[in-house]
């Protein structure tokens, strides 16, 4: 959406097969900001508006959509600074040059648990086994709504009967014990979906996707 010629059309030129799952990412400030809770960062930015620094992994990556959709549901206005990874990012958290980001667990986890970063929110439909104790987003903005996941697409002639099998199959190997632990223990959980459901949120995360790119001024 962001590359208008890239030379296909994900509607028109694949076929949904299923959703994998997806990834966990915190809502994050350095111990410099004396915020403890979302509704308090909230309140600083609206105190503050365009005041606040939050870090992405640059510009149009899934790390500033992210945060751009809380700005949106917050209804806060801060500015980006993007850089060329999260690690950069989480660095400039830590370092107090930037007042927030939405980095993914399996980069920030550690620096959370020991007390450096204090994570405020995690950006999934529920808590996370995790981080038991952080709340999730929706709890404290409920029209807040995840714009990402893991999901599997097949060329659009793709036979239905194959479709379903790899749908099937995927169901079946995620619904492993041995699988599912090894996924969650690397802040990953697994949701698979049929074609049909995929179908449906693949269409939804377009409209939100376009809906924050614009906002983000991304594009016009």
């Amino acid at each position: 959406m962001l590359r208008p010629n890239v030379g296909y059309d994900i509607v028109r030129d694949f076929t949904s097969v299923t959703q994998v799952g997806y990834s966990t990412s915190a809502l994050v400030v350095g111990p410099a900001l004396n915020v403890k809770s979302l509704k308090e960062l909230i309140a600083l930015a609206h105190e503050r508006p365009g005041k606040l620094l939050y870090g992405s992994a640059g510009a149009g990556s899934g790390t500033h959509m992210t945060t751009e959709r809380f700005n949106m549901a917050a209804a806060v206005k801060g500015t980006h600074v993007g850089y060329k990874g999260q690690s950069e990012m989480v660095i400039e958290l830590l370092a107090g040059r930037i007042h927030f980001g939405i980095p993914t667990l399996s980069v920030a986890l550690g620096m959370i648990k020991d007390g450096r970063l204090r994570a405020l929110a995690v950006v999934t439909p529920k808590r996370s086994p995790l981080l038991p104790e952080v709340p999730a987003m929706v709890e404290i903005l409920p029209n807040y709504r995840r714009d990402a996941a893991h999901l599997i697409v097949a060329p659009v002639k793709t036979p239905r009967a194959v479709v379903n099998k790899i749908n099937q199959d995927i169901a079946r190997v995620l619904d492993l014990p041995d699988i599912r632990k090894q996924m969650e223990a690397m802040d990953f959980t697994p949701a698979p979906s049929t074609p049909a459901e995929l179908d449906k949120t693949l269409r939804e995360f377009l409209v939100t996707f376009d809906e924050v790119a614009r906002a983000a001024g991304l594009l016009k």
